[in-house]
């Protein structure tokens, strides 16, 4: 979570975490590579699509570990919703990015017993979900 601070605070935005719903003494073993190679990309979309914060929520139960990353922006478009976490789908116009991240981190949550899932939130702005085993 240091780090992730530190990416926010470089790209201007405000960082809120929060655990809910979690175990009350979760155990379980899980790659950190993953985990790591994972958040990063999730958070670093977030930060680049942010307006003002991003907020990260994350709960272990029944041997999963569930986060979401949501931001403040304008979302995912109808398209993007259908093919966000298809290699190299990129929005016209978009900044550049090869369209590769989420592809990779829904491999990699698969490869670890878990998903990843887009939407949009409630208050507006994307919401990414990925879950992995930690069984």
């Amino acid at each position: 979570m240091r780090d992730i601070a530190i990416l926010a605070d470089k790209a201007g935005k405000k960082l809120a975490v929060e655990s809910y719903g979690c175990d009350e003494s979760p155990r379980g073993l899980l790659d950190k590579a993953i985990l790591l190679r994972v958040l990063e990309n999730v958070v670093s979309n977030a930060l680049r699509y942010a307006e003002e914060k991003i907020e990260i929520s994350f709960c272990v139960k029944d041997g999963m570990l569930s986060v979401t990353v949501q931001d403040d922006g304008s979302g995912f478009s109808k398209q993007a919703l259908k093919s966000a976490c298809t290699p190299f789908f990129r929005e016209s116009g978009k900044d550049g990015h090869m369209g590769l991240g989420l592809a990779i981190c829904t491999v990699l949550c698969g490869k670890h017993g878990g998903k990843l899932t887009v939407k949009n939130s409630e208050d507006g702005g994307a919401a990414v979900k990925f879950e992995l085993s930690v069984n």
